[in-house]
Parts: structure tokens; C-alpha cells; sequence
């Protein structure tokens, strides 16, 4: 049996797309939020009918497509959702098709595809309007090893705002607590490093944000959207053919 090792993608093509098709578009949650990498923004449809949205993917930016995300919060609930695309924005083919069945986020994964042009998002009719916070679909990888231990998944940061009263009684708030993963690799492949190459380019280029799935088949919903902490990276080139490295992610709550 197959070890399963974590997913990350680092990749946001919708970011980089000219958005187009039947959105229903409302002024106040305008088209272009649907992919500007924050939790806290969504676009929201005006109608409940079945509508497309399409992805036009500038040359510079093609890739091969193996995973779709939509963030939480979305009411897509019980709505079919299909996935598209073409090489001439006429002639469309399939690559998905689900329904959710909660507004947690979605996670999909897909093989066997090439690079195109256009991507079709259908969002099938609805008994409420369509609202999404974020789309995202590129190229993902699996690193080829588990991180070496000790590695704790569920490990958090967590902050707190202590105040004293005028009695001199602490009150202690919860700021926020977030998940952090922190993976240390004694060996690191060649195949691995050159995806780490990429992911490390792609964050120049998309915001620095990923998708972190601990376990991608056996726990998809155990998804978390994270940001690359920069300054805590370190890899080494002891000799070989093999590096040593650690990288730290950190969650994004909102």
C-alpha cells in the first residue's frame, strides 16, 4: 500500500485569468473577488439560475490543472458544480462534476490533464443566490516523503490581549489560533526539490498563499489555506545529490 503523503498547491491560475460569462454580476461583490486571495471578500450572484463562469489564462501562466479549491463560506450547497475546459472558449469538455453538500471548502482533485486556455466554472440553478469567496485551480504536487518526526499536524499559535482592571483583576481575550506546520526533511530528492523550486517561484508570482491537505485521500476536508513564513526557510547542500531543508506554513484565518 502506498504511503499518502501531504498535497500543497501554491498556484492560483483563476488569479491570473480574465474572468467572463453568465455572472449575474453585482456591484458590491464585483467578479474579481472571487480570486484575489482573501477569506473575507466573495462574489456574490444576483440571480439563482444556472450560470458559467469562464477563465481566460493568459500564455505566460498555462499549466497543467490537477486540483479545484473553493473556499468555505460558499452556498453552493446542493448545487451541481461542473468543471470545464477548452482550447477555443467554444468547444468545452468536462473534467468534473460534484455537488457539495455543506459550505465547507471544497477540494478536488483530477489527472491525465494538459494545459489550456479556458476554464469553465458551471454552477448549476440554486434555491439561494450563488456566493463564493474564492476559486482556485492549478497545478498541486505531493511531496514524495512525510516530513521527518517529531511533526505534530494539529500543532497551533495561539495569542492572547491581557488587560487589568481598575481592581487589579486580569482579564485575559483570545486573539486567534491557527494551525502551524512546521516540516523538517533530512533527504530532499532532486524531484522534490525542483517542486519546491517552483512552489518557492510561484509565491513570488501568486501572493504567497497555498492549499496544505495533511492527508488528500483519506482526509480531504483537513484542508488549510496558509501562508509561506519566508524568513524561517533554510535548505542545505550537504553533498550529493540530496538536500536537507525546512519550511514553516502558517494558517490564514480570515
Amino acid at each position: 500500500m502506498a504511503v499518502e503523503t501531504p498535497f500543497i498547491f501554491g498556484n492560483n491560475l483563476a488569479m491570473k485569468a480574465t474572468i467572463t460569462g453568465q455572472q449575474g454580476a453585482d456591484p458590491t461583490f464585483k467578479m474579481a473577488r472571487i480570486a484575489d486571495g482573501k477569506r473575507y471578500t466573495r462574489w456574490q450572484s444576483t440571480d439563482t439560475v444556472l450560470k458559467n463562469l469562464d477563465f481566460d489564462i493568459p500564455a505566460a501562466y498555462q499549466r497543467p490543472v490537477n486540483c479545484l479549491i473553493m473556499d468555505r463560506g460558499h452556498s453552493l450547497a446542493n448545487v451541481v458544480c461542473k468543471f470545464y475546459y477548452s482550447n477555443d472558449g467554444a468547444a468545452w469538455t468536462q473534467v468534473d462534476n460534484f455537488t457539495p453538500a455543506s459550505s465547507a471548502v471544497i477540494f478536488r482533485q483530477f489527472s491525465g490533464q494538459t494545459a489550456h486556455r479556458y476554464y469553465r466554472l458551471e454552477l448549476g440553478s440554486s434555491s439561494v443566490l450563488h456566493k463564493i469567496n474564492q476559486v482556485w485551480f492549478g497545478q498541486g504536487w505531493s511531496l514524495e516523503r512525510n516530513p521527518a518526526g517529531s511533526f505534530d499536524p494539529d500543532a497551533e499559535r495561539i495569542e492572547f490581549t491581557d488587560f487589568e482592571t481598575e481592581s487589579g483583576v486580569m482579564v485575559r481575550f483570545l486573539r486567534f489560533r491557527k494551525r502551524t506546520i512546521e516540516m523538517t526533511f533530512p533527504i530532499i530528492q532532486s524531484a522534490m526539490y525542483d517542486n519546491i523550486k517552483i512552489l518557492f517561484s510561484d509565491f513570488s508570482i501568486f501572493g504567497g498563499f497555498l492549499w496544505f491537505v495533511w492527508r488528500p485521500t483519506t482526509a480531504p476536508t483537513d484542508i488549510l489555506y496558509m501562508i509561506h513564513k519566508i524568513d524561517k526557510r533554510q535548505f542545505d547542500y550537504p553533498g550529493g545529490v540530496h538536500r536537507t531543508g525546512r519550511f514553516i506554513f502558517e494558517e490564514v484565518l480570515g
